[in-house]
């Protein structure tokens, strides 16, 4: 598995999965999508749009792709490097930030 991690210049979240990464152990290779990565971004976000949110913003970073997934957003790719596929569905990639929630009823 190899692990691409597209991250934007100060960001902290990107920071934050970066350091999970190298505390795990796990080798990656990161691209700063608005410096030395913007051309194989940019060819990334073509071939993968359907699967990249962009908003008014723009896109939210960091973006994580591993040949066989695609997850945006801290709290989607922390879940993803934690429990793999079991947590899907609880983000959505509506607006930055935001959790898919439903009220339970008893």
């Amino acid at each position: 598995m190899s692990i691409t991690l597209y991250t934007a210049t100060g960001c902290v979240r990107c920071r934050m999965v970066r350091q999970f990464l190298e505390e795990r152990g796990l080798t990656y290779n990161n691209l700063d999508a608005l410096n030395e990565g913007k051309q194989p971004f940019r060819s990334f976000y073509q071939t993968n749009r359907q699967a990249i949110y962009r908003g008014a913003e723009g896109v939210e970073f960091p973006v994580y792709c591993d040949g066989n997934v695609i997850r945006q957003g801290l709290p989607a790719v922390l879940a993803y490097l934690i429990a793999g596929t079991s947590l899907d569905g609880f983000f959505t990639q509506a607006r930055k930030h935001q959790f898919k929630t439903e009220i339970l009823k008893d």
